[in-house]
């Protein structure tokens, strides 16, 4: 953890989001919410999408902080605004719920789009699902399955075609 600090002190987001995921899973140090919502504040505002979505994860379930489902909306809106696939999975999931927002099942749809062409298999899955049972959009057998694919295809394979291959070097 310490090297986490020393990246962290001289300026790298990413080195402050893992030493806040430290803080909040209590893996090399004390579990402490407080320094890990510090560490994800301070990540968020160097403009790195996780330590948004992480952020906005601890305000949705009230770990460290008040539980307040619209801030939580909020951070996972900036954390998809600035690129991040999980962030945009989690919006489109507060949107699908009606959690800290207006529920928009049409709108939870996009984000879950926008989540899986980043990379995010849980957004391919539900939009699969969306589609399968036809809730929040028209349903369409064909979309299910490819979205449903796709996710098993990231999850399993970190890939979205049978006929893609990744070596050990990429």
């Amino acid at each position: 953890m310490q090297m986490y600090k020393r990246v962290c002190d001289g300026g790298c987001a990413q080195g402050c989001n893992n030493l806040g995921y430290g803080f909040e899973r209590g893996r090399g140090v004390q579990k402490d919410y407080g320094k890990a919502v510090e560490l994800y504040e301070k990540t968020c505002k160097m403009g790195e999408a996780v330590g948004c979505s992480n952020l906005g994860h601890l305000y949705k379930t009230g770990d460290g902080v008040k539980r307040e489902s619209k801030k939580a909306a909020q951070l996972f809106h900036r954390a998809c605004d600035i690129g991040g696939a999980t962030g945009c999975y989690k919006l489109g999931n507060m949107y699908f719920e009606g959690e800290g927002v207006t529920k928009n099942k049409e709108r939870a749809a996009e984000l879950f789009e926008k989540s899986c062409n980043k990379g995010e298999s849980l957004g391919c899955y539900l939009l699969g699902d969306m589609y399968l049972l036809g809730n929040g959009v028209e349903r369409d057998f064909k979309k299910s399955f490819e979205m449903i694919f796709k996710a098993m295809g990231l999850l399993f394979f970190n890939t979205t075609s049978p006929n893609t291959s990744q070596s050990e070097n990429e």
